[in-house]
């Protein structure tokens, strides 16, 4: 029995991961270029990924909603996305908060 527990606990492990990803994408770093229709991010290793912006893109700041006109090239981002034929649509784009300059 208690192999029986263990082998469905290890296969849960193992599987629910993998199912939480499926289809999804996520890029994290600074915005490159940004247009009412796409959003295209560098990575830290200077890799460009680009997402379709649509009217279902969630655009948050501290969690609150922020109009799309708030992010601009420069911004630190976390955007979540999703394959939708071919190409990578943003589900979610999150500014990070502000560099505040000390004097």
């Amino acid at each position: 029995m208690k192999k029986l527990i263990a082998a469905v606990l290890f296969t849960l492990a193992v599987t629910l991961p993998a199912l939480a990803h499926e289809g999804g994408h996520s890029a994290y770093g600074v915005v490159k270029e940004v247009t009412a229709a796409r959003l295209v991010v560098t990575d830290e290793h200077g890799k460009d990924t680009s997402f379709a912006l649509t009217a279902g893109t969630q655009y948050l700041r501290d969690h609150k909603a922020i109009p799309r006109e708030a992010i601009g090239v420069g911004a630190r981002v976390v955007v979540k996305g999703k394959d939708a034929g071919g190409k990578m649509e943003a589900t979610s784009v999150s500014v990070g908060a502000e560099m505040k300059h000390e004097h």
